[in-house]
């Protein structure tokens, strides 16, 4: 079963948990996070185990680590979602649809198969991620619109803004150890921005260990760490 199901509750803040899924068979968890009908809720610093969903209301949902065990699609249904500085792995797909609105702004995003899957009437905003699929980085209307990050280009319909992704591998420091701070070099250093977002937290001028963002002269570093030489 799920690890947490927040369903039409006020004033939702998640913050530095560690979550699993329902775990059958061993290291295959079920969804370990439900968001539905929550308006304006703060998602920081969490790291879970299984698949998430977002459904109607509008969230936050920020520098959290979410690792699929068995390539989970992730729901955002009809919902106004930030997706800033996370580190997702080895989902199936992000399916965005029912006139749901996403920004996704400096996020790690490894699919096993597609990136977006996105629905006529859903708007999105894709700035400085790195982006990593298979077959294809955005799927519209029933045909992959862009199969490598040097494809994408603001022709589907909802295209809020594109700009500045990269499909480099982003030299994670350990992966297998679950340590998604990046070594020296990594493409990931210096390629974020600061993201303009409804809700202005001050905590994200931090990062995951509270390392001041940014710490580079060029700009914020994409996923949950900010380097620090």
């Amino acid at each position: 079963g799920l690890a947490v199901n927040a369903e039409y509750s006020p004033d939702v803040v998640l913050r530095d948990n560690i979550l699993r899924g329902y775990e059958s068979p061993p290291g295959i968890f079920a969804e370990s996070f439900a968001l539905s009908g929550a308006n304006d809720a703060q998602v920081l610093g969490n790291v879970f185990y299984g698949n998430i969903t977002f459904a109607y209301g509008s969230a936050l949902f920020a520098q959290n680590i979410v690792l699929f065990t068995s390539g989970q699609t992730v729901f955002i249904y009809g919902v106004t979602l930030e997706l800033v500085n996370n580190v997702l792995l080895d989902f199936y797909q992000l399916r965005v649809y029912n006139s749901a609105q996403l920004r996704v702004v400096n996020n790690i995003l490894r699919a096993t198969t597609r990136v977006l899957n996105l629905d006529s009437g859903t708007g999105i905003e894709l700035r400085n991620n790195i982006l990593l699929a298979p077959s294809c980085i955005v799927y519209f209307g029933g045909a992959c619109n862009a199969q490598t990050v040097a494809d994408l280009a603001c022709s589907w319909p909802g295209c809020l803004g594109l700009s500045d992704n990269i499909d480099d591998d982003p030299l994670f420091v350990n992966e297998v150890q679950e340590n998604f701070h990046l070594l020296p070099g990594s493409p990931a250093i210096d390629a974020g921005t600061e993201p303009q977002l409804e809700q202005d937290l001050e905590d994200l001028q931090f990062d995951i260990d509270g390392d001041r963002r940014p710490l580079g002269t060029t700009g914020w570093d994409i996923g949950i760490d900010e380097f620090v030489p």
